[in-house]
């Protein structure tokens, strides 16, 4: 029989869902309802879904078959399939979603997120920190989540790795839709939830592990 790697992924997902939600009665019949962890904003998946539901499943996403495209047909390919759901750029300016504590866009961010973040200098609560340069947007692969939110302020780091946007000679600030964001390995970042801009998304071909963003992004303007 021929091996067909999409197949193997498949079954293997299917396979940790099952042992994820028979993981999840478990912790509900041991600890009961009344200890079901809060989801911190309306926006954010449940909490008994991020209990019960692998990271694998979540972040499989479905690529074309046809390996003959070359990569910027393959890449125009994969935008196409992801047009339809309209994704939108979740910023924590936008003071209609979000604000501080538990609706802070850090509450809702996951693992696997590519988020926007600001690096030399800031601003929390009115007063300047970093380390005095000029303000610099960077890109991170969210890795974890160590962040504790009250009602009015968030606590902790966000770490993941370095993202570099693909043959980005000209020093823009502008992203355009359909570039490809490249993992830097050898930096591994911390980042505080007030140097968090912005949610961006993105979709990641399980093939070549091109991470692609799916909507032209410009952080502007840097408060």
């Amino acid at each position: 029989m021929m091996y067909h790697p999409k197949l193997a992924i498949t079954t293997t997902v299917v396979l940790q869902s099952i042992g994820s939600i028979a993981s999840g009665f478990a912790y509900f019949s041991s600890n009961g309802l009344r200890n079901t962890p809060r989801c911190c904003h309306p926006n954010r998946r449940s909490s008994l879904i991020r209990l019960i539901t692998p990271i694998t499943a979540l972040r499989l996403l479905p690529i074309n078959d046809d390996h003959s495209l070359d990569r910027k047909e393959r890449i125009q390919s994969l935008l196409d399939e992801y047009a339809a759901a309209t994704p939108q750029v979740d910023r924590q300016s936008d003071v209609t979603k979000y604000g501080r504590g538990d609706m802070h866009l850090s509450a809702d961010i996951s693992e696997g997120d590519v988020v926007a973040y600001q690096s030399g200098t800031w601003y929390v609560d009115g007063s300047e920190v970093g380390d005095g340069s000029d303000p610099t947007i960077r890109y991170c692969l969210v890795d974890t989540i160590q962040i504790v939110w009250t009602h009015d302020c968030e606590h902790g780091v966000i770490r993941g790795f370095e993202l570099d946007v693909e043959n980005d000679s000209t020093g823009d600030t502008v992203v355009e839709r359909g570039s490809c964001f490249v993992v830097n390995e050898s930096e591994y970042v911390d980042i505080g939830p007030e140097q968090l801009l912005a949610k961006i998304p993105t979709i990641r071909d399980t093939a070549t592990e091109l991470i692609i963003l799916l909507v032209t992004f410009d952080p502007a303007p840097i408060d």
